[in-house]
């Protein structure tokens, strides 16, 4: 993780790319600054601290790799699209082969999860190889693992729309690499 936060930006910064790329780069939380003062080399990337929700995700996805997973699944595998000069673009895909990603959310609100990682499941349809079918697997943390808890997974489809805004954030960042403000204030509000 660390290697790929200086100089790229993955899935988990997608909501970042369609921000800017609907709003511009006025848009930027302090949050977003402090990511690409990390993709930039100025901060240091600091390990966020592991919290009960985060845990639970973690032994979410090692129980499916052991129980439910496909054997033709791969785990935690790294794609890539060149789409800016000053930096890498990529997202890990929880599982994939070469035709499928599998997107896993333990989640205690299982009704929203499509919607709140809207853009980064199209992030993934923007980097991975065109004709890749992405899936949903939702888990409701609440129950214990085992296959009759598991969700049919959802197959997201694509959006042009949302990948032009990504793209457009992202050319727009890079655009301005070298210029962008990333003073980080004091103030710090509910999107950091």
């Amino acid at each position: 993780i660390e290697a790929t936060r200086v100089g790229g930006f993955g899935g988990s910064d997608a909501a970042m790319f369609y921000r800017i790329g609907l709003k511009g780069l006025s848009a930027l939380t302090n949050s977003d600054k402090k990511r690409i003062r990390v993709a930039k080399g100025i901060d240091e990337y600091k390990p966020i601290f592991v919290n009960e929700a985060m845990k639970r995700g973690h032994d979410f996805e090692d129980w499916y790799a052991e129980n439910a997973a496909m054997s033709s699944l791969v785990r935690e595998r790294k794609f890539t699209r060149k789409m800016a000069r000053h930096f890498d673009t990529f997202f890990h895909a929880d599982f994939s082969n070469d035709k499928i990603i599998y997107e896993l959310k333990c989640v205690n609100d299982t009704e929203n999860v499509e919607d709140k990682y809207f853009q980064q499941l199209q992030w993934q349809h923007m980097i991975a190889p065109v004709g890749m079918k992405v899936y949903l697997e939702v888990f409701d943390s609440s129950k214990e693992f085992d296959i009759e808890n598991l969700n049919e997974p959802t197959l997201i489809e694509r959006s042009e729309m949302t990948i032009e805004i990504l793209r457009m954030g992202i050319q727009l960042l890079d655009e301005n690499w070298e210029t962008v403000d990333l003073e980080v204030g004091e103030e710090w509000n509910e999107s950091d």
